[in-house]
């Protein structure tokens, strides 16, 4: 968020330029020359970092194989033991068109793949008798699938796609809309899908599908997120009926491939983080853990649902302490069950970004920021102010359980992130729709906090909060009542400084909570 000079970063300060000067105020009473030169990553704290990911399992190079090729294919994939063998031979694809995709995607993660060779080993694959349009699979690989891979590669067979205008029509604007094109023109709003949607009197998975690669991008109404969650929903229960009918067994697989599954629960997962619950979703949110795992390591994809995985058992754990309380009247036992619940909660949240790819992480104080990085950024910022605005609200039972309390070093990184959702480029934000909602749910954190504890840099970070959609004018209005109009005196640090301090020392805490050895 801010850079400082050699020395500055040296001696571990802030780093003030007054005015025109050419140099900041430390160098300028020392007579030090006062240059900027590029921030090497920490060695030390990236192998910490790994080794506590390698303990706590979330994915870091000693906790897996390193051999496994990752699955590329938009597929059902086995999940923890959710598929027996007849569920694995339910859909098959020719073992070279995984080879392709998994290969297309590997190079397209790693910036190294031109679309002249992916054009050329597909058109290889379609001469040798596969069904796939050329053009739109390719499209889709290349620039869809590596970020939101939930259509099924069978989806795009022609006899599929001629059935459905709304795939093609949402396979057209994904591509458009994607991270790997940020000059690519925006493909409008979502209006004039909600109504050939509203007018479609039965809508198919693959139209679902579709749809649902847009959820995160385009700006939809709630009535036709409701229609897609509720048509995987039942396609899923439908043919999963079928299949115990068939096999007089209770069924093991989801009934539609896991792409499909893991795109409808990552999209209810986020609408109920920033506050727009849909009605409730009978599908099962623990196979977003299964299927990330299935996909490239260094694919945002894989990332994106593994953060999507965290928000959704916030969620449940929400739900689950609600219903058991946390007074001090509870069995000691289920206390301590749900003490040590929420701390390794708290503590996967903040560590998660160990696993992250270099191009996923938000570097902006060293190099230009990936739009790809930011949009993670934005994801888990909102995970981590939705966890924190929660155990805050409730800061003398659940607080008290986990040790943690409103003081300046919690509400500085609270600021700190909520600094960075409000900077978000606009180029990125017209491309992910969800940010605008993210936005304006941290924007509600920080007026409660504001409210609770009065801490005056909450109303100079409220002040940057622009209702850019004008989806939330009386909210806006609200906000800007409340805070009046400034100035203020804020205490600007900085921010990856307050992040990464915070995060070690509440990591250190959360261990001991816990009482290690490896967070049990």
């Amino acid at each position: 968020m801010f850079k400082s000079c050699d020395y500055c970063r040296h001696r571990k300060k802030r780093c003030v330029v007054d005015g025109a000067g050419s140099r900041c105020t430390d160098c300028e009473h020392l007579d030090l020359p006062c240059e900027f030169s590029q921030r090497r990553p920490s060695l030390k704290r990236r192998q910490t970092s790994r080794n506590i990911a390698a303990r706590l399992g979330l994915g870091g190079e000693d906790s897996r194989p390193t051999d496994v090729p990752p699955v590329a294919s938009g597929l059902a994939v086995p999940d923890d033991g959710v598929f027996s063998d007849a569920g694995r031979r339910r859909v098959k694809v020719d073992s070279l068109t995984g080879k392709i995709n998994k290969t297309l995607l590997e190079r397209r993660a790693a910036g190294g793949s031109d679309g002249s060779t992916a054009s050329n080993e597909q058109r290889r694959y379609s001469e040798g008798g596969g069904v796939l349009r050329n053009s739109l699979y390719d499209r889709y690989v290349h620039d869809v699938q590596p970020f939101l891979p939930f259509v099924a590669v069978e989806m795009l067979a022609d006899d599929v796609f001629d059935e459905s205008g709304i795939l093609a029509d949402c396979l057209s604007r994904a591509c458009a809309l994607s991270l790997h094109l940020m000059h690519a023109q925006r493909s409008g709003d979502g209006s004039a899908l909600d109504d050939a949607i509203a007018r479609q009197h039965d809508l198919s998975l693959a139209d679902a599908a579709g749809v649902l690669l847009l959820m995160p991008c385009m700006h939809f109404s709630e009535a036709t997120i409701e229609r897609i969650l509720k048509t995987v929903e039942a396609t899923s229960i439908r043919r999963q009926e079928e299949e115990q009918q068939q096999h007089t067994s209770i069924p093991r697989s989801f009934g539609i491939p896991a792409c499909v599954m893991a795109g409808a629960v990552s999209a209810y997962t986020w609408r109920q983080l920033v506050g727009r619950p849909t009605t409730l979703l009978r599908l099962p949110t623990n196979m977003l853990h299964g299927y990330a795992m299935s996909l490239g390591e260094r694919t945002f994809a894989r990332h994106y649902l593994l953060l999507a995985d965290i928000g959704a058992r916030f969620n449940q754990q929400c739900i689950r302490t609600e219903l058991d309380g946390i007074s001090d009247a509870n069995d000691a036992t289920q206390t301590q069950i749900t003490r040590i619940a929420w701390a390794k909660l708290e503590y996967e949240c903040l560590l998660w970004q160990v696993r992250l790819p270099p191009h996923l992480l938000d570097l902006r104080d060293e190099l230009p920021a990936t739009p790809e990085s930011l949009v993670m950024h934005q994801l888990s910022s909102l995970v981590l102010l939705s966890l924190y605005s929660y155990i805050l609200n409730r800061a003398d039972t659940l607080g008290g359980l986990i040790a943690l309390r409103p003081v300046p070093g919690v509400l500085y990184f609270m600021c700190a992130l909520a600094r960075s959702v409000f900077i978000c480029p606009r180029a990125v934000l017209d491309r992910w729709d969800l940010i605008v909602d993210i936005r304006a749910t941290t924007a509600r954190i920080m007026l409660q906090l504001w409210h609770q504890t009065h801490f005056e840099n909450c109303r100079a970070i409220l002040d940057m909060w622009t209702d850019v959609e004008e989806r939330h004018a009386a909210f806006a209005a609200q906000v800007r009542e409340e805070i009046g109009t400034g100035p203020w005196t804020v205490d600007e640090i900085d921010g990856y400084s307050v992040f990464w301090t915070y995060r070690d020392l509440r990591a250190l805490t959360l261990e001991l909570i816990v009482g290690d050895p490896g967070m049990r």
